[in-house]
């Protein structure tokens, strides 16, 4: 009887492994990726160009390489933020049920951070997530509500443009 049930147990734990290999092998995260880049970008009012997205099992999420937020036009044409990669925590039933991106932390690897002070005092960081969403926002398979943010090895570079 012992044995049977270890059999069985051990049938369940194969195929668990085996379906969660088919979904990192079949399942393409990059199909998120111009949605994902669309909605943080309106959230933050800048631009944000994502590298490659896949499925980390390991971070419990999404891994995106080359992530890059652009700068207040006003400021610079440089990235306002750059980073190597960085591991967005989802929620995975909800991705793999519904197909649907609850986004829940963020860490980023090897950032660099440009921090621009302008003539009249204010800083590059100041107009971030001022915008007013559209109401043509056709993306509600996207939801962004992040928890935590980590940031590890990064570079932050502050300076002052134009006159003081």
């Amino acid at each position: 009887m012992t044995k049977k049930l270890l059999i069985a147990v051990a049938a369940i734990l194969a195929v668990v492994v085996i379906a969660a290999i088919a979904v990192a092998l079949f399942f393409d995260a990059n199909q998120f990726r111009p949605a994902l880049a669309a909605q943080i970008g309106e959230a933050l009012g800048r631009r944000v160009e994502i590298g490659s997205l896949r499925i980390s099992w390991l971070a419990g999420g999404v891994a995106a390489e080359d992530v890059v937020i652009l700068d207040d036009p006003a400021f610079s044409k440089e990235p306002f933020v750059s980073a190597k990669s960085v591991s967005i925590g989802v929620d995975m039933m909800t991705l793999l049920r519904a197909r649907s991106l609850h986004v829940e932390s963020f860490t980023l690897d090897r950032p660099r951070v440009a921090l621009l002070r302008g003539s009249k005092g204010d800083w590059n960081f100041s107009t971030l997530g001022t915008t007013q969403p559209s109401s043509s926002n056709t993306m509600g398979a996207i939801s962004v509500l992040v928890q935590k943010i980590r940031i590890s090895n990064g570079q932050v570079t502050v300076r002052g443009i134009g006159a003081a």
